[in-house]
């Protein structure tokens, strides 16, 4: 007997909450290390470290060379155990593109089932040659000439094991978001659109809440709370401190949206494809959340606003500079695939670092929400004239 949706949601919830603070756990206890002075135990962290992200690049090695001694099929398998409405597609026998049989002769389940294969074993490829750059990335970090080098860049300490592990973290981040990529491109070659509402069904208010909830965790642990600081150093840190500031608010705001809409349009002229396979995208994920009206709409706003911005804003503005902190933004937004989606999300990441160092952080929170609970005001109007709120 499967479990209910409610259930799912329960435990998706706890799952969120708890895996994101453990991450938050991790930076303070590696400040526990760094405060220490104990030089053991930083070499036990950086132990620890090589190994986690050796065996990561084992795992990426292996995913990215399978091709080569793995059958396709076997592949698939793997894939499918992990998502299997892919298979459930596949074996219904719907056409997939290029390789279905034409309509006028018998169905053949043959070469659609070889093409979704094909698709579902270089995505697993995909993972691992991410897996293993990402973790030959986080291996040179160990490095101390690479932390120096990367010192001339933005503002971090080499010697500090807290801004090492601020930077795997920030690989980690790079990861899951270029996986979920890989998947939703995948969903997006679904003729029968199952796929994609699968992705859809697991947006939820909750799961939002969970998450910004998850963000705020790491936000406030990661910068040392009850460790390194006090509550009060802890809000300095973050950029709570400073008023609110209507008019960077409301300038921020505009210029975010008026940079989206002209990169829409232009987007539009040159590749009204990724545009549209983008829409997809963004109404499968959101489209649910976007029906329930007003409420659906101040989460995505709110939700965003609070969780993101204490975390790339709050916390990480600080040691990474603006560009890195808003490189990382808009590489941890993948799910909307390599498209000028990313830009309009490094412009909008750019606005909202000037208005965390000119305005403070609750600011840039008030930006944040405004620019997406706008966006889904639009989207929900243009889905349905009756369910716009005025």
């Amino acid at each position: 007997m499967s479990p209910s949706p409610e259930l799912n949601e329960q435990l998706n919830l706890i799952l969120t909450l708890v895996t994101l603070g453990f991450f938050g756990a991790v930076l303070s206890l590696t400040y526990v290390v760094e405060r220490s002075g104990v030089q053991a135990l930083r070499w036990l962290l950086y132990i620890v470290l090589a190994g986690i992200l050796a065996w990561t690049a084992g795992i990426g090695l292996v995913l990215s060379s399978s091709r080569a001694f793995v059958d396709e099929e076997a592949l698939a398998a793997a894939f499918d155990a992990a998502f299997p409405t892919v298979e459930a597609d596949a074996a219904s026998g719907a056409d997939v593109g290029p390789a279905a049989a034409p309509r006028g002769d018998a169905p053949s389940a043959e070469p659609g089932r070889s093409s979704v294969s094909d698709d579902r074993a270089a995505a697993l490829v995909a993972i691992g040659n991410w897996a293993l750059g990402l973790a030959l990335l986080g291996l040179l970090l160990l490095l101390p000439w690479t932390r120096r080098f990367l010192a001339r860049l933005i503002p971090i300490d080499p010697q500090r094991p807290v801004h090492l592990v601020a930077l795997e973290y920030a690989l980690l981040l790079v990861f899951v978001s270029a996986a979920t990529g890989i998947f939703v491109d995948l969903a997006l070659q679904d003729p029968s659109g199952s796929t994609l509402e699968g992705l859809g069904s697991a947006t939820s208010l909750t799961a939002l809440w969970a998450q910004a909830g998850g963000f705020v965790l790491i936000a406030v642990f990661g910068v040392g709370l009850g460790v390194a600081r006090s509550g009060r150093e802890t809000l300095e840190r973050l950029g709570l401190t400073q008023r609110f500031r209507p008019r960077w608010w409301l300038g921020m705001t505009l210029a975010g949206l008026a940079a989206g809409f002209a990169i829409d349009q232009l987007w539009s002229l040159a590749s009204p494809e990724t545009l549209e396979n983008v829409e997809t995208i963004t109404d499968a994920l959101f489209g649910g959340l976007i029906q329930t009206g007003l409420p659906g709409a101040l989460t995505i706003g709110l939700s965003a606003g609070i969780g993101e911005e204490l975390l790339f804003r709050g916390a990480a503005q600080p040691r990474f500079g603006i560009l890195f902190t808003s490189l990382l933004f808009a590489a941890v937004h993948t799910q909307y695939s390599v498209s000028p989606a990313l830009l309009q999300i490094f412009v909008v990441g750019i606005l909202l670092g000037l208005t965390r160092q000119r305005a403070g952080t609750l600011t840039a929170i008030g930006v944040h929400a405004s620019y997406n609970f706008v966006l889904a005001l639009v989207s929900m109007c243009a889905s349905d004239v009756l369910s716009c709120p005025w």
